[in-house]
């Protein structure tokens, strides 16, 4: 009697949609007017727009990027100058005990090393000063 019901009227399935719904956490509200105008439903988009949560309470803005892009290039330079500086000590080291190679091969690998901290460390101060301006962004909307 189910099958017949089922080809009969496609919504006597509405239990496992019910359910869907719950799970979903979808609210279904009846519809006050039947007929809505134009503007009732833009309004009503409207109000549900304004109940969503903010998913991204940091304003955005040209500064911001231009903040950022001025900051990844710090990152770039330094780690460029780090390794530009060492092997001009392993050249000069070379030069001084006549130990060819292995002056600017020693010194080259400790300006990378040096490069990769000065990074790690400068994310990390940029990582930490972001996430104090979010608590205090997110604070300030509650």
């Amino acid at each position: 009697m189910d099958e017949k019901l089922k080809d009969i009227c496609p919504l006597s399935n509405w239990k496992n949609t019910f359910r869907q719904q719950k799970v979903l956490k979808i609210k279904i509200t009846p519809m006050k007017n039947q007929n809505p105008t134009e503007e009732e439903v833009l309004s009503e988009k409207i109000a549900l727009f304004r109940k969503k949560p903010v998913l991204f309470p940091q304003k955005f803005s040209q500064d911001t990027g231009k903040k950022q892009a001025v900051s990844f290039f710090r990152v770039g330079s330094e780690f460029v100058s780090a390794i530009i500086a060492s092997v001009l000590l392993g050249l000069g080291v070379d030069a001084i005990f006549e130990t060819q190679p292995f002056g600017i091969l020693g010194f080259f690998i400790m300006g990378s090393i040096a490069g990769f901290l000065n990074i790690f460390r400068i994310l990390r101060k940029m990582n930490d000063e972001s996430a104090s301006k979010t608590e205090n962004e997110t604070d300030a909307h509650l």
